[in-house]
């Protein structure tokens, strides 16, 4: 295919696969000592300031309804069912989902049911994720809210059954993609817009999103990359000017850096993905303003860009020493599974939230795919997740947060 008529389409591709200049935020709680509903809508009227929607991994903390406090903050909402492997807790999420949506509807924008757990690197097959996607489009009242899965650009590029058995289930695919981990001397909006591409060639016509992306400010460096604030605020900025152009909904991970307890045996990294520190005092020197949040929808086009690619291959995952691979060749594909971020540590703390884990965006493994034409092939690195839990419970103080420019 000639290089000027696939970016042509391409382009149209983009148009196809959501709406306009979405702009959003991943947000977990667990940087409070204790869940509360106070607690967490302070943390959404300061996201409201800047991000027009957000991502959690939960629908609900206990008795704190995220979808419930999104609405109060005048907040679009991706809403987690996240599944820990005990089916009480996932059906609770779904049940929760449910029971908002008669009220709330038009605050979500989309369901995720899973995040990072698709075998080989987490423990669910694609069976099992579609059986709670099919319960979630069963709820009253769910209509055209799309309903999907988040997994790794890893996975969803790996060519594997269990992949495309889950993408034909879902309405929308969202996808994390961390440039942190991907090699190369290209800038990280570039490498992000690699990985998308791959996307595109691969779901050609089907909805995603990037469900998580991130730079963190400082820490131990991955691939060649180093951590600091400047190259965080860059790839904020550069992130909201493709999303803008693109109309693909984006989510930055993360609002709040992760506590050292939650990162315990991570790279130190991980605790700084975090626009704002975990007491709340803001890192960069400019956040986006809030703009309207997609529709999801897709406008009609007759353009849909061939499906003549090449099934993509995955190289082995490297060690947990996160030393850069010395190798670009493309081996076979059973290469070992990291920890899920589905699995949580029985050791939570005590808190008015499910025990459960976040995600995190830890170890890297590489992934090698070909491009629609016979073009060399372009390399691109992910990052899986590692579990974490929170802190020790005791009563939190809501503070008001120092606010960055906008």
């Amino acid at each position: 295919m000639l290089g000027a008529t696939y970016a042509k389409i391409a382009l149209v591709m983009a148009s196809m696969i959501v709406g306009t200049n979405a702009n959003g935020v991943c947000y977990s709680p667990f940087h409070h000592d204790t869940v509360t509903s106070d607690v967490v809508a302070s943390d959404f009227e300061l996201i409201a300031k800047s991000f027009s929607s957000v991502r959690t991994y939960y629908s609900t903390w206990g008795d704190v309804n995220a979808i419930e406090l999104a609405a109060n903050a005048g907040l679009k909402i991706a809403v987690g069912i996240y599944m820990d492997g005990d089916e009480t807790n996932t059906q609770a999420q779904v049940d929760a989902l449910c029971n908002s949506l008669s009220t709330y509807s038009g605050t979500v924008e989309a369901v995720y049911v899973g995040n990072e757990n698709l075998t080989p690197n987490g423990a669910m097959g694609a069976s099992d994720i579609l059986a709670y996607v099919e319960k979630v489009k069963a709820c009253d009242g769910i209509g055209s809210i799309p309903v999907g899965s988040v997994q790794r650009i890893t996975e969803w590029v790996n060519g594997q059954s269990e992949t495309s058995t889950l993408a034909a289930g879902c309405d929308i695919l969202g996808t994390n993609i961390y440039p942190y981990f991907t090699q190369g001397d290209t800038s990280a909006v570039d490498k992000l817009k690699a990985q998308a591409q791959q996307m595109d060639d691969i779901y050609s016509g089907q909805t995603y999103a990037v469900t998580e992306t991130g730079w963190p400010s400082e820490g131990d460096s991955a691939y060649g990359n180093t951590a600091s604030v400047d190259g965080m605020q860059q790839y904020l900025t550069d992130l909201q000017s493709w999303t803008s152009e693109t109309g693909i909904n984006s989510y930055y991970f993360m609002m709040f850096d992760l506590t050292a307890a939650q990162a315990a045996g991570q790279p130190s990294y991980e605790e700084h993905f975090g626009l704002y520190t975990v007491d709340s005092t803001c890192k960069v020197d400019s956040l986006p303003s809030a703009s309207p949040s997609s529709d999801y929808s897709s406008p009609s086009t007759t353009d849909a860009p061939s499906s003549d690619y090449s099934t993509p291959t995955t190289t082995d995952a490297p060690s947990s020493d996160y030393s850069t691979p010395t190798t670009t060749d493309a081996p076979s594909s059973d290469y070992s599974t990291p920890a899920s971020t589905e699995s949580p540590s029985t050791d939570a703390p005590s808190t008015d939230a499910p025990v459960t884990a976040t995600p995190t965006a830890a170890a890297t493994t590489e992934v090698t795919t070909a491009t629609p034409t016979a073009a060399a092939t372009t390399e691109v690195t992910t990052a899986p997740s590692s579990d974490y839990v929170g802190d020790e419970a005791s009563t939190p103080s809501v503070t008001t947060a120092p606010e960055c420019s906008s």
